[in-house]
């Protein structure tokens, strides 16, 4: 679904607009620390959101589709880019230990059954950083189960059911994979 054109209309607009600008200007500044030219693997980038605007940046980018039939979206968004293209696992990419120096995530570990075992294997492929997002029961996301079927008549029933997570649950499942948070950024109060 996230892979698709229909799902990037979610971002047209001005409000889309916006939450792309602040999700791109908090990802460069995130992994601003680790340098530049860094080799990124981005798990479930179908949607070219995020890949785009590290490839632009300089960074070597591999987006990680579950199938094929997921990049033709990437694939067109990044075409002249830097950007080349995996199909695997997404909680098992097919890539040696260590081999990027950032492994991101966005918009899939609040979808992920065994999120643990998720963020576990995202550190296991990280030589450096893994970067993710989730939503947070520390802000209108708690209204989410009474929000649902309101989110998804408004979306088209493209909308999934997603878990929410106490931030010491993170870096609990970061720290067990050797990984220690180092920053943070709040994108959001509202729920997308």
């Amino acid at each position: 679904v996230s892979s698709s054109d229909d799902y990037s209309r979610r971002f047209r607009g001005p409000a889309g607009s916006y939450l792309l600008g602040v999700q791109t200007r908090a990802l460069l500044k995130l992994i601003e620390p680790l340098g530049t030219k860094l080799r990124i693997l981005d798990i479930g980038g179908g949607h070219a959101q995020s890949a785009l605007p590290m490839a632009r940046a300089g960074h070597h980018v591999t987006i990680l589709n579950s199938r094929a039939e997921y990049e033709f979206r990437a694939r067109r968004e990044c075409a002249g880019h830097d950007v080349a293209f995996l199909n695997g696992p997404l909680d098992a990419p097919p890539v040696d230990p260590g081999s990027y120096d950032l492994v991101m995530a966005l918009r899939i570990v609040m979808h992920m059954p065994d999120w643990r075992g998720f963020v576990a294997s995202m550190c296991s492929k990280a030589g450096r950083a893994v970067l993710l997002d989730y939503p947070s029961w520390r802000s209108s996301n708690i209204l989410e189960p009474l929000l649902f079927n309101l989110k998804r008549r408004v979306e088209g029933g493209s909308t999934r059911k997603y878990q929410l997570f106490w931030p010491r649950e993170i870096r609990e499942a970061l720290r067990t994979s050797g990984f220690e948070q180092r920053a943070s950024f709040a994108e959001c109060f509202l729920p997308l």
